[in-house]
C-alpha cells in the first residue's frame, strides 16, 4: 500500500542499490505520476505499463528499465505514455479517472480567489485540457 513518495523516498535512500537494479516493478497506490517523471528525470526508461481494475481498486502497475527515457507531458505522465501508445483497454476509464481529479481540485480550488490564482491552479487547468485532448482523440479506441 505505498504511494509513489513512498516509493521515490525508498529508491532515493541507496540510489546505489536502485542504480544496480536491472529492472523495477512498482504498483504505486497513488501518485503514479509523479513516479513515471521521477524514474524518467533519474536515468530509467519506462519499460512497460499495466492497469488492473479489481472494482473498487484501480491499479497502475509500471516496470522501468535503466536507461534514457524519452521527454514525456504531464498529461503523458497522468495517464501513461505507454499505456497510451498501446490503446491500453482499460484506457478510458484511466483518462476519466484523472480528469475526475482535476475537475475535484480545480472545484476545491475554485472556491478561493487566492486559490484560483494561484500557478498550482493554471497547472491543473493546463493538465485538464490536455487530457480533455488525450480522451477525444481516444475515446473511440477506448471502453
Amino acid at each position: 500500500g505505498m504511494g509513489a513518495s513512498t516509493i521515490i523516498s525508498i529508491l532515493e535512500d541507496d540510489m546505489e542499490v536502485a542504480q544496480s537494479a536491472q529492472l523495477l516493478v512498482l504498483q504505486p497506490m497513488a501518485g503514479a505520476a509523479s513516479l513515471r517523471a521521477w524514474l524518467c528525470s533519474h536515468g530509467w526508461q519506462l519499460a512497460a505499463e499495466e492497469l488492473v481494475d479489481d472494482a473498487p481498486h484501480f491499479y497502475e502497475i509500471i516496470a522501468a528499465k535503466r536507461g534514457p527515457a524519452p521527454a514525456y507531458s504531464v498529461a503523458e505522465c497522468a495517464v501513461g505514455p505507454l499505456l497510451l501508445a498501446q490503446k491500453h483497454p482499460l484506457l478510458g476509464k484511466q483518462l476519466e479517472r484523472q480528469l475526475a481529479t482535476c475537475r475535484q481540485l480545480l472545484e476545491n480550488m475554485g472556491r478561493s480567489e487566492r486559490a484560483r490564482a494561484s500557478e498550482k491552479y493554471k497547472e491543473i487547468e493546463a493538465l485538464k485540457a490536455e487530457l480533455e485532448v488525450l480522451q477525444n482523440g481516444k475515446r473511440s479506441d477506448s471502453k
